[in-house]
């Protein structure tokens, strides 16, 4: 098949993945993140709250802040955000769905260029499954298991938000970054490599550590963890917030590898 034919087709299966992927991801977000972004917000409404507070928390895979003047944050304002079509909630639609399909025209690209022969010749369920899950967990760690060790998820209301926003974001695209590079290099060292077996995978393996732990030799943003939310609250956000990440990279990963498997299948036939 021409490169071009198989660049779209492999395109075309990351934009599909990608909408049910993310559309999975608005709803997770929507019913395990939002209630306890919307209780942390309460905390910024208190009469104990400072004059003015900071907001700051993440949906998932990306963090964002801003402040808030204590008169911006009243009761009814939060109240609008409760409908399932709020404009928050519509927003938090959106967002995963871009989302969803930025991942999985990355999820295509990377399957073209770095591809694994074995699954074009035996596309078994077994071995469908088996790539799906390798995927959607290298996935996870580049874009939030490895930076999340550093910069852990955040709930509105920590004190220190604003002031350190500008090191995090500038840490957290550091570490993706190199994970990528790391695990590419990775990847494409055990596909292209003419050494044996014993050096191309002490290589792929040290790049790929060095990639991983270059951020952390750096050295991540110190960050204040005073904040309004009680740690309770801020510890069940984090562990949702893994977890609700950890089943999109699975869902995005799944989706795709189904779609490859049934198009490298209706090929085969078409070619009997």
């Amino acid at each position: 098949m021409p490169l071009r034919s198989n660049l779209a087709e492999m395109a075309w299966t990351g934009i599909l993945s990608g909408l049910i992927s993310g559309l999975f991801l608005g709803l997770l977000i929507y019913f395990l993140n939002v209630p306890l972004i919307q209780e942390a917000e309460k905390f910024e409404v208190s009469p104990a709250s400072e004059k003015s507070q900071v907001h700051t928390h993440s949906h998932g895979q990306n963090t964002h802040s801003h402040s808030h003047p204590p008169d911006t944050l009243d009761k009814s304002k939060l109240q609008e955000d409760t409908g399932v079509v709020s404009k928050r909630n519509l927003w938090t639609f959106l967002g995963s769905l871009i989302l969803g399909i930025g991942y999985g025209i990355l999820f295509s690209l990377w399957l073209h260029f770095l591809p694994f022969h074995s699954f074009e010749k035996n596309s078994s369920i077994l071995r469908t499954l088996l790539y799906s899950i390798l995927f959607s967990v290298a996935g996870f760690l580049i874009f939030f298991g490895i930076p999340a060790l550093g910069l852990p998820p955040e709930l509105p209301g920590r004190l220190a938000g604003e002031a350190d926003y500008a090191a995090r974001q500038s840490w957290w695209y550091l570490c993706v970054i190199s994970c990528f590079l790391g695990f590419a290099i990775f990847s494409a060292t055990l596909t292209y490599s003419q050494l044996g077996k014993p050096w191309k995978w002490g290589i792929a393996s040290f790049v790929l550590l060095v990639g991983t732990v270059l951020p952390f030799i750096y050295g991540a943003p110190i960050i204040s963890e005073e904040s309004l939310a009680p740690l309770d609250l801020r510890s069940r956000f984090v562990k949702i917030t893994w977890i609700v990440n950890l089943l999109f990279w699975l869902c995005l990963s799944l989706s795709f590898f189904l779609q490859r498997r049934r198009s490298i299948l209706r090929s085969s036939l078409e070619h009997a």
